[in-house]
């Protein structure tokens, strides 16, 4: 009788204990990791004709992350849905594209994540009418003729755009090319954590390097 009322405390005081454990691992919270998400905007020519868009986010300071505002002064489009899917202290941009070729780098916390998505700058087209795909993706680097200085790139994501003009092959040609379509010259838009490179056609053309035939 002794050993079963022994063995009936110590059961009673095993599962007090795991029961305070549980409630105790039920009261951790795990932080999760700041964002920057960037809404890339496509416009004509590109949203028909097709294209290339290099996607570069760039690791900052948590300081210089900080400075930068959560939301744009005034959205490019209209109600972006993206604005209301991350949460009030992550970081939204937002940019417009419409060459051929263009390269989009943004500011996102050293510590945090990133993300981004496509969307259509044309109101009345069909939301079927922007069909991008991925295809490649990996780290990267050019040479800065002026300077001499390599400029890495922890990741880059090669976004083919499809249209009218161009097939996937341009866009493996154009990210193969980075070194001279960062050294041509391209125009450059800056904002708040983000600067996107504009190539002409003229520049495209002389920059993007050819597939042999």
């Amino acid at each position: 009788m002794v050993g079963a009322f022994l063995r009936t405390v110590l059961l009673a005081g095993a599962l007090a204990s795991s029961v305070a454990t549980s409630a105790a691992a039920a009261n951790i919270e795990v932080k999760k990791s700041m964002k920057t998400h960037i809404t890339i905007i496509v416009d004509q020519p590109l949203l028909e004709g097709g294209g290339t868009v290099l996607v570069v986010p760039q690791k900052v300071s948590q300081d210089i992350w900080d400075k930068l505002p959560n939301r744009p002064e005034k959205s490019m489009i209209h109600d972006n849905p993206k604005s209301r899917e991350i949460r009030d202290e992550d970081k939204l941009l937002e940019v417009r594209v419409s060459g051929k070729v263009s390269v989009v780098e943004f500011d996102y916390p050293a510590d945090g994540t990133y993300g981004f998505n496509f969307v259509s700058g044309d109101k009345n087209s069909r939301p079927s009418a922007l069909r991008t795909k991925r295809i490649l993706v990996g780290s990267g680097y050019y040479t800065d003729q002026k300077t001499g200085k390599r400029v890495d790139w922890d990741e880059v994501s090669t976004i083919h755009i499809y249209g009218t003009d161009v097939d996937e092959s341009f866009s493996r040609s154009v990210r193969i090319s980075s070194n001279e379509i960062m050294n041509i010259d391209p125009d450059k838009i800056s904002g708040d954590g983000f600067v996107v490179y504009r190539l002409s056609d003229d520049q495209v053309d002389r920059a993007v390097i050819k597939e042999p035939k």
